[in-house]
């Protein structure tokens, strides 16, 4: 793992980028050694970009993954096929896909009436978009 970037206090803060042995990465913001806003590329070309907490996917983003990667996946019925390409839009909690929407207001109101979703947005720290 090689990492690229601004440091504070001996950790990765600031712009950076962190590189795998197999070839994938996560580019964009980190806080105290943790991407907190950044897109993240496997190696298999499965690509997330939205928040992060704890190093996961967690709060508003957007997933999205070749078929050759993602066909047999049992979550593919979370989200739609654009052509070759699986696409997930809207809310992650705990590195998983939680509920669709098209931004963090959109979310708040898909959530307003359904405390469940509404539980996935507020059990969430330090959450930006």
């Amino acid at each position: 793992v090689v990492y690229e970037g601004e440091w504070a206090n001996g950790k990765s803060h600031g712009q950076g980028k962190r590189t795998f042995d197999d070839g994938g990465y996560v580019e964009g913001e980190y806080r105290e050694g943790q991407p907190y806003e950044a897109t993240a590329v496997r190696a298999n070309g499965i690509r997330y970009a939205g928040s992060f907490q704890d190093g996961k996917a967690w709060g508003f983003g957007h997933l999205t993954a070749p078929r050759a990667a993602y066909d047999d996946d049992k979550r593919a019925v979370n989200g739609i096929w654009q052509g070759n390409t699986f696409v997930e839009k809207g809310w992650f909690y705990d590195n998983k896909f939680k509920f669709p929407c098209n931004s963090t207001e959109d979310c708040q109101q898909v959530a307003a009436t359904d405390i469940t979703k509404q539980a996935y947005m507020t059990n969430l720290d330090n959450y930006a978009e």
